[in-house]
């Protein structure tokens, strides 16, 4: 019994050694595996990195290429749109030369001047004209959003522009000039009105006079307006700017002329009245 026992004592020795030995096997093995599979982990790591990397230099070299494609044409939009308001401006500037000829054209032909003057002062006029607009702009341009300081600018530009005009041709000159526009405004008026009525009649007005009545009815309508501030036709002020009319008139009309005048202000009165009756 005692040799079995040995021999069985000897075989538990040799099966414990086994699983120690397999035990620190397996522990080899895992460990390698493990720092294997970290060693992997650490090559994907890198590799994902690298791409990571890649794709943002990638990215910031097409963000690059973007930001320059836009600057390119944005530089090459400036170009073609400083050359279209060179040209705006070209074509703006004529026509408006050729607006300020239709308006003043007749007014600066009685002052007799020199084409060079002519040019001279048309070329002022359109000046006053574009006035408004170039004062705007350029108060933009430098930030000023202020009603009042941009009227200003305006009001400014509009007044050394008359200043050479006045220094160019006198100041009672540009006040006739200035006045024209209206002065033709009254004369087509008279033509439509009164000025048919002594057609009709035989007792034509002549050219001097149209001129003469027209300016009668420019500088009466200033002293005394129709219209008071509500739109509403004033009665009173009809009456008093007929009145002044036909004073004024008497010197350049005849006597038969005056009777048609006379009686086409009546109508006139009238005629408002009449319209105005509804609605009172």
């Amino acid at each position: 019994m005692s040799d079995l026992w040995k021999t069985l004592f000897l075989a538990s020795l040799i099966l414990s050694a086994l699983l120690l030995f397999q035990l620190k096997r397996s522990e080899k093995e895992h460990y390698r595996l493990t720092e294997g599979q970290r060693a992997l982990e650490d090559q994907l790591e890198t590799i994902g990195s690298m791409s990571v990397k890649t794709e943002s230099s990638e990215a910031k070299a097409g963000d690059k290429q973007k930001t320059e494609s836009d600057a390119a044409r944005k530089a090459e939009y400036d170009v073609l749109m400083s050359a279209w308001q060179k040209k705006f401006a070209q074509f703006s500037h004529r026509q408006n030369l050729r607006n300020v000829w239709t308006w003043y054209h007749e007014a600066i032909a009685k002052l007799n001047l020199p084409h060079d003057k002519q040019m001279r002062l048309l070329n002022l006029l359109r000046a006053r004209e574009e006035a408004g607009y170039d004062a705007s702009e350029a108060a933009n341009s430098i930030g000023i959003t202020d009603s009042h300081e941009i009227n200003q600018a305006i009001i400014s530009a509009k007044n050394t522009a008359t200043e050479e005009m006045t220094a160019l041709v006198g100041s009672a000159a540009i006040e006739s000039i200035d006045n024209s526009p209206d002065l033709k405004g009254q004369e087509q008026r008279i033509d439509r009105s009164v000025g048919a009525d002594l057609a009709i009649d035989g007792i034509p007005l002549t050219q001097e006079q149209e001129t003469g009545l027209a300016q009668i009815y420019e500088t009466v309508s200033k002293q005394y307006p129709i219209n008071s501030d509500d739109g509403s036709n004033n009665p009173q002020q009809r009456a008093n700017s007929g009145a002044a009319v036909l004073e004024k008139a008497a010197a350049i009309l005849t006597p038969e002329q005056m009777t048609d005048l006379k009686n086409y202000i009546d109508w006139s009165n009238q005629q408002a009245s009449f319209y105005e009756e509804p609605h009172k």
